[in-house]
């Protein structure tokens, strides 16, 4: 009995330690993820709009409205507007289906006139259309209207002097342009007159500002910003942008001066030509190379026996490298008011097509100076 007993003792063990048939594994799912199934569309309200007329000054305000008309989560990874003038953002980035959603946006005219067109492009997981364009229209009118925005005097006889003429227009009333000051000292500006106009069946305030070129100016290239002070609180300064060759006794040719295409490593010789005006003799002393200073440039001047004509040739090795080679030049005469004629050149190096460039020496000679 006792040995029965210990058999099925033993064999009811047996049958508990016997392992289970294993249970159908799945994947743990990560805590907190978001699972996304089915297809998200991004439906947008509107994919053009206008803003209407705004003026420079006013920030403008709009609201982009879309739906996921999908089954599958909608996740918003980019707006990018085309410029830097306008800012967008969502309210958030993830959307239920069927749930709403806005991008709240803003342009600053600032600068801008007349008709724009601007774009917001909206990248989403939307597998038919990744990225979606809304285009936006306005119209920007200045709130004061500068006319003409540059004024470019061309070629002035320093001996003569020249004067032009910009407005400004605004409809505040009671506006006017106050004050008119310049950054070089080859020009002058001043309020002329403020007076009442009437534009397009609307009266509007003009103040007209008087740029000259001095006469005597210095000889040339001259460029300034004229800025005029007005009591419009909301454009109190209003900037015009000025240039001008002041011409002197000298004609040079080439103008502007050029030295062409020079092969990149290789020698070259250019001349500029100094021309008296009226047949005036001028004498000159010298000719100084103000840069570059690193590519060891010859200079010298040669002058015709009335000094009414006087050669500068410029030579020396171009650089190794292609693109552009900038430089200044200063012819120094006797010519009162015009000791030191400044002469800005540039030429542009390019590589020799497929052949190699000499080794570049060890020392660069220094620029020399000739009179003859």
């Amino acid at each position: 009995m006792a040995g029965f007993l210990s058999l099925l003792a033993s064999t009811g063990m047996a049958q508990t330690l016997e392992p289970e048939e294993p249970a159908e594994q799945r994947p743990a799912e990560p805590a907190g993820s978001l699972v996304l199934v089915g297809k998200p569309v991004l439906t947008i309200g509107a994919s053009e709009m206008d803003l209407g007329t705004i003026l420079d000054v006013n920030k403008a305000q709009f609201k982009i409205d879309f739906t996921n008309t999908g089954d599958g989560v909608l996740v918003i990874t980019r707006v990018q507007p085309s410029c830097g003038c306008t800012a967008a953002t969502p309210n958030k980035t993830e959307y239920m289906p069927g749930e709403k959603g806005v991008i709240e946006g803003e342009f600053d005219p600032r600068g801008k006139e007349g008709i724009q067109s601007k774009t917001i492009t909206i990248f989403t997981n939307d597998a038919d259309h990744p990225s979606s364009v809304v285009t936006f229209k306005s119209n920007i009118e200045p709130l004061v209207k500068l006319e003409p925005k540059v004024l470019n005097f061309g070629k002035v006889d320093k001996a003569q002097g020249k004067s032009m003429f910009v407005t400004l227009t605004c409809g505040t009333p009671g506006f006017e342009a106050t004050l008119a000051t310049g950054s070089d000292d080859r020009f002058q500006a001043s309020v002329v007159k403020t007076e009442e106009v009437e534009i397009n069946g609307k009266k509007v305030r003009r103040s007209t500002v008087e740029v000259s070129v001095n006469k005597g100016a210095r000889v040339g290239r001259g460029t300034s910003t004229i800025a005029v002070r007005t009591n419009e609180a909301r454009a109190d300064l209003v900037n015009i942008q000025v240039v001008a060759e002041v011409t002197g006794e000298f004609e040079i040719t080439p103008s502007p001066t050029t030295l062409g295409n020079l092969p990149a490593g290789q020698p070259f010789e250019a001349k500029i030509v100094l021309k008296s005006r009226n047949g005036k003799p001028i004498k000159v002393k010298g000719v100084e190379l103000r840069r570059p200073t690193n590519l060891g440039l010859e200079t010298a001047v040669e002058s015709n026996e009335y000094n009414t004509m006087h050669t500068v040739t410029i030579k020396g090795n171009a650089p190794q490298r292609s693109g552009a080679m900038q430089g200044e030049l200063a012819v120094l005469t006797e010519e009162p008011g015009e000791e030191e004629v400044e002469i800005k050149f540039y030429g542009f190096v390019r590589l020799a097509g497929g052949q190699p460039l000499p080794p570049i020496p060890a020392t660069q000679p220094q620029p020399t100076t000739t009179v003859r």
